[in-house]
């Protein structure tokens, strides 16, 4: 019996879901329909036995994934900004209001 064809991109979005430590070889695996082996033999087709190779790629993913949680804080701490400047100019409104109702009076 011959087993689903994958493509070239569906290999490498398996590789590196491996790489990535997402999940186990066999869960990646299972979830591709292949086995354990032949998710290995795409590891060798993309990168050979090269081990220095999948170092370089490893190490390029938590590079990655350091500069992802580096933009996730600076957008957090811009939108905790934009939070306090709306609180701000609410207070503002509010004090104004305030003042202008105590004023008719």
């Amino acid at each position: 019996m011959v087993g689903k064809r994958h493509s070239k991109k569906s290999k490498l979005q398996a590789v590196l879901k491996l790489m990535k430590e997402e999940n186990t070889l066999l869960a990646i695996s299972k979830d591709y329909g292949v086995s354990s082996s032949t998710m290995r033999k795409w590891v060798q087709e993309l990168f050979g036995n090269n081990p220095q190779v999948l170092g370089n790629v490893k190490e390029l993913l938590r590079i990655s994934e350091e500069d992802y949680e580096s933009e996730k804080e600076k957008l957090f701490a811009e939108i905790g900004r934009a939070y306090l400047l709306r609180d701000s100019k609410i207070r503002c409104e509010n004090s104004f209001v305030l003042k202008s109702h105590l004023n008719k009076g």
